[in-house]
């Protein structure tokens, strides 16, 4: 079995709020068609840098609208992809309550595969 580790997939929320994402990255069919072509079984969904939360108002709604919708997708397709949780980064107690929601409600497995950042706000 051959697992990518490293994979991304974005929804159309996320892409249509980024500079620099075009559909194709919101497109799991397409995914699950390459990852058959490379022989490739399952794959980790993880987050890309994005700037998302700058239109979208916050690194917690950003997490909040990946992480639901990964959330289905690892539902849908159980065998095929495994959700890395994204957090909000920001601010302590709602990336805490994001990692409890994702594990908890959402069906996660991974704790905090990625990090919902552009790089200079985080403030501990």
């Amino acid at each position: 079995m051959i697992i990518d580790s490293h994979s991304h997939w974005l929804p159309d929320e996320i892409i249509s709020n980024a500079h620099f994402f075009h559909k194709g990255w919101g497109d799991i069919e397409a995914q699950a068609r390459i990852m058959d072509e490379a022989g490739i079984s399952k794959a980790v969904l993880t987050y890309p840098t994005s700037d998302a939360h700058l239109k979208l108002g916050s690194l917690k709604e950003v997490a909040r609208i990946y992480n639901d919708n990964v959330s289905k997708i690892i539902k849908r397709y159980p065998k095929r992809f495994i959700g890395a949780a994204v957090l909000p980064v920001d601010e302590p107690e709602n990336m805490l309550n994001e990692l409890k929601r994702a594990l908890d409600e959402l069906g996660f497995k991974a704790g905090a595969g990625s990090l919902v950042d552009s790089g200079n706000r985080i403030r501990f």
